[in-house]
């Protein structure tokens, strides 16, 4: 069994009110305990993290000594000979590549691997104290491989990546560490490229960790990050979600019917083709509330009214349809043979009546689906996020996203 002593005082020292770390440290805790925790001694460095199928995965490296770095020193493992501000600095930093998207933002368009580690670990470091992180943590002045002249503080990933000497990125003689250079060996960055699972369900599921986070923190009155608002930012408009996938994960979780069919072959006779198998319906309920108002072109609700027939078609399921300008309209079900949808209004925009009305007309629903080009008042928002259910604003492809639109339940998808 792994030697977890030394992981455990650090987590101590981040969840004690007591500890001196606690305020700064406990929104990190919150993260970390999102995470499963896996001990080894294969890292080239004292910790990584990675996401596998359906949760990230803390990796911890109990080995005494790792290696040596350019300078002649000892190269720790996440041990008791490594100070106890180093451990709790490397949990924040494992932490921060989670929040800060950076295992997804690795994957936005053509980027080099190896620049993007060392560019990621020189935007986060500057969020730790510099005394709780080894010498060889990456800094804009410390330790950074590039032969600009100025390099700022406080900037993304991105812009460190940029700033990157490509020539310097040869590994020494004799070695490599975590980011392919025995220069940078904070945190082994190897698991990232071992990623597995959906896309658009790791980066719900980060904002999701995000947002649990900072309410126990809020609960325990410890301190939120500075840059909670770009972990957020980060995890909802940089980023093009498949708003179908999210619905299929809202369907997914409820009940399902099982019925008879000759499609699908029974499991214990796979070859009496006269016994019928068995197949599941899931049973949710879904309504969509319209923007026909006079911002909102003929072409963009084609667009957005192509989409929500594809629901019927995709899940098997009626929807509830309500179009809705200042006034909503009656209710009306659309299914999968529905072929074209009449537009009923065009006048100007207050969507949250249709929420009324949906209620009084009996019409109970699961989820929700807003199409929109995004153009409403704040006011106008308030009340979708108050029925604590999944929302999904389907915004037109020359709309607008508006941040509050993504908050709880909500999520805004641009159609591309």
């Amino acid at each position: 069994m792994a030697d977890r002593k030394a992981f455990d005082e650090a987590i101590a020292n981040m969840s004690m009110q007591t500890s001196p770390y606690f305020k700064d440290y406990v929104f990190y805790l919150h993260l970390l305990a999102q995470c499963k925790v896996v001990f080894t001694e294969s890292l080239k460095a004292a910790a990584g993290v990675g996401f596998k199928n359906d949760s990230y995965v803390l990796y911890i490296n109990t080995a005494e000594v790792i290696g040596t770095s350019d300078s002649g020193e000892d190269i720790l493992g996440f041990t008791d000979r490594m100070p106890l501000e180093h451990r709790i600095g490397i949990l924040k930093h494992e932490m921060l590549h989670v929040a800060l998207g950076h295992l997804l933002r690795v994957k936005d368009g053509d980027k080099d691997f190896m620049k993007y580690n060392i560019a990621s670990d020189c935007a986060l470091d500057q969020e730790i104290p510099k005394e709780h992180l080894p010498s060889y943590a990456i800094y804009p002045d410390n330790n950074f491989p590039t032969k600009e002249k100025e390099v700022l503080w406080g900037q993304t990933a991105e812009y460190y990546y940029e700033l990157i000497d490509d020539d310097s990125l040869q590994p020494p003689e004799g070695g490599e560490g975590s980011s392919g250079s025995g220069n940078y060996i904070i945190d082994d960055h190897s698991s990232w490229q071992e990623v597995e699972g959906d896309p658009t369900l790791q980066q719900e599921m980060t904002k999701n960790m995000v947002e649990k986070a900072a309410t126990e923190t809020q609960k325990a009155k410890g301190n939120l990050p500075s840059q909670y608002a770009e972990m957020i930012d980060n995890l909802t408009m940089r980023r093009e979600v498949d708003w179908k996938q999210i619905l299929r994960r809202i369907v997914g979780n409820k009940k399902a019917n099982q019925r008879k069919t000759l499609l699908r072959r029974d499991r214990r006779l796979p070859f009496a083709n006269w016994i019928k198998g068995k197949t599941k319906d899931r049973i949710f309920e879904l309504a969509v509330i319209s923007d026909v108002s006079g911002s909102v072109s003929d072409k963009a609700l084609i667009e957005t009214w192509g989409e929500v027939i594809h629901i019927c078609d995709l899940f098997n399921t009626p929807v509830t349809l309500v179009q809705v300008d200042t006034e909503p309209s009656k209710p009306e079900a659309l299914t999968k043979q529905t072929k074209a949808i009449e537009r009923k209004a065009s006048g100007g925009t207050y969507l949250s009546p249709a929420i009324a009305k949906l209620h009084e007309t009996n019409n109970k629903f699961d989820a929700l689906v807003v199409t929109t080009d995004g153009y409403l008042f704040d006011q106008d928002i308030e009340p979708f996020y108050k029925l604590n259910k999944p929302v999904i604003w389907l915004i037109e492809s020359t709309g607008q996203i508006m941040p509050e639109m993504n908050q709880g339940k909500m999520r805004a998808i641009k159609l591309t």
